[in-house]
């Protein structure tokens, strides 16, 4: 199963180097690395396109801020905050307001490196964004 999933994902970003717009190739790659679980990739991808002028790729990295997996959710608020979206502000809001169910935490330095908080990525983004 693994090495299929290789072989197709190879195969994909062989379709994907083809492609001819910089923001559609990098849209691919990030739906691509998404589909493999590669959040942060995944989030860099996302902004890549934002930069050169995907509106869908803003959109996707806003509704990530729904994302079941914390990591996702983080990487797509720190991409959120590299790129000062202020389309983002009310998700982000919301996100710090709740955080998510997957959210850990062992507070202080050790939570910050052993915990995914996606709240906190939230609060740390909209301090970049305001």
């Amino acid at each position: 199963e693994g090495q299929e999933r290789d072989r197709r994902a190879e195969s994909a970003e062989a379709l994907i180097a083809q492609v001819q717009e910089p923001a559609d190739r990098a849209w691919y790659r990030a739906r691509l690395l998404e589909a493999l679980g590669r959040d942060g990739p995944a989030a860099q991808s996302y902004r890549d396109a934002v930069t050169r002028g995907s509106s869908r790729a803003e959109r996707r990295l806003i509704d990530l801020l729904d994302h079941p997996r914390c990591e996702m959710r983080a990487a797509a608020a720190g991409q959120i905050a590299g790129l000062r979206l202020k389309s983002a502000k009310r998700a982000l809001e919301r996100l710090a307001e709740h955080g998510g169910a997957d959210d850990r935490s062992g507070g202080g330095m050790i939570g910050s490196f052993f915990g995914c908080n996606s709240r906190e990525a939230a609060e740390r983004a909209l301090q970049r964004i305001e």
